[in-house]
């Protein structure tokens, strides 16, 4: 039996999720290149270089009802 799912970056925990569907025991694809770095309050920005998000790829998963 298939279990909804969503997969959120923990750089955007209250964005739409990256990832969401029904889980049937298949691979996960989750699109890095989608992930925004979030911004520091009070300063110019955050550069891009290294890209965080591809080397710490930290997600939550939930699960409940899939939409």
């Amino acid at each position: 039996m298939a279990e909804a799912y969503r997969i959120h970056s923990s750089f955007g925990l209250f964005n739409n999720p990256l990832v969401a569907g029904l889980y049937d025991g298949s691979d996960v694809i989750i699109p890095m290149d989608e992930i925004e770095q979030p911004q520091a309050t009070g300063i110019d920005g955050i550069e891009a270089a290294g890209k965080p998000h591809k080397t710490f790829g930290v997600f939550v998963i939930t699960y409940g009802v899939y939409e």
